[in-house]
């Protein structure tokens, strides 16, 4: 038995249009430049642009050009990390007056400033700190909180025991607080 394939129907030709727009408006920044390259009335984009139909559009033609950006970027990090282990392992390429090439090894400088670069890079992506700053957060929340402390002090008042007053007559206190007869 042959099975049918339901066929996916094409774009509309209006909507085309409209996905053209967009995709020139994501390219160019300016509607009035759609307008001039399509032909279309600057109106007509501006009402268009105000749909959810377009603004959902625009974020999966945003979304689908970041995935593209996102691939071609991680082939090229591939590509230059590969490079990079090649020359770490067998020097860099150098000419000689001769047009000879040599493999030179690469400076301890430079395989410093690698390993640090490297080594950040992946702290990075792993969430870790780069770098161990003294002090810190945790120091000037201390030291915040310690001021705060002296300044509390310094607003503290020490007063002297004074009589026992009830129903509006002083009653003399004696020893271990009670009131005199």
């Amino acid at each position: 038995m042959e099975e049918e394939l339901e066929a996916r129907p094409g774009p509309e030709p209006e909507e085309e249009l409209q996905v053209r727009a967009i995709r020139l408006y994501l390219k160019l920044g300016s509607m009035a430049a759609v307008g001039r390259e399509l032909g279309v009335p600057l109106t007509e984009l501006h009402r268009l642009s105000k749909t959810v139909w377009w603004q959902e559009e625009m974020q999966l033609i945003r979304r689908a050009e970041a995935a593209a950006l996102d691939a071609g970027l991680t082939e090229l990090l591939g590509t230059t990390l590969d490079e990079l282990k090649r020359v770490l392992r067998d020097g860099e390429t150098v000419f000689d007056k001769n047009g000879v090439a040599h493999s030179k090894p690469v400076s301890a400088t430079s395989l410093c400033r690698i390993a640090e670069l490297v080594f950040d890079k992946r702290q990075i992506v792993r969430g870790l700190p780069t770098a161990i700053t003294e002090g810190g957060k945790l120091s000037e929340l201390a030291e915040k909180l310690e001021a705060l402390g002296k300044a509390q002090a310094a607003k503290t008042i020490e007063m002297e025991a004074q009589p026992f007053v009830e129903g509006g007559e002083p009653k003399q206190v004696g020893k271990g607080g009670e009131p005199n007869a």
